[in-house]
């Protein structure tokens, strides 16, 4: 948080695919399971929530050739990124986004 010059702490919940699936399907209209999610809160001393969901991190590690530890902080930096304002709508936020992550994973 100190990269991005936010002085403020965010919610980590770790829950199940099934209660992210619901979340995905009642905020962003997706019935389906995702690795996490990001909720925007931007109050003063807390930036917001991410929920993550464990059994996708773990399935979705070697597709990344990650362990499940270094997927659940890749997915992490993910999800502060968002509440940091950070977006991959299209081919250039994806690319400025990734390039954050990995600054971020080393």
């Amino acid at each position: 948080m100190k990269k991005e010059k936010k002085n403020v702490s965010a919610n980590i919940i770790l829950c199940d695919d099934i209660k992210q699936r619901e979340l995905n399907k009642k905020y962003r209209k997706l019935d389906r399971t995702t690795d996490v999610l990001s909720f925007a809160w931007n109050e003063p001393e807390l930036l917001g929530e991410i929920y993550i969901a464990k059994g996708q991190v773990k399935k979705q590690a070697p597709l990344y050739g990650n362990t499940y530890y270094k997927e659940l902080k890749r997915v992490l930096i993910h999800g502060l990124l968002h509440l940091c304002g950070y977006e991959h709508r299209n081919k250039n936020e994806r690319k400025i986004m990734r390039e954050r992550e990995l600054l971020f994973l080393i």
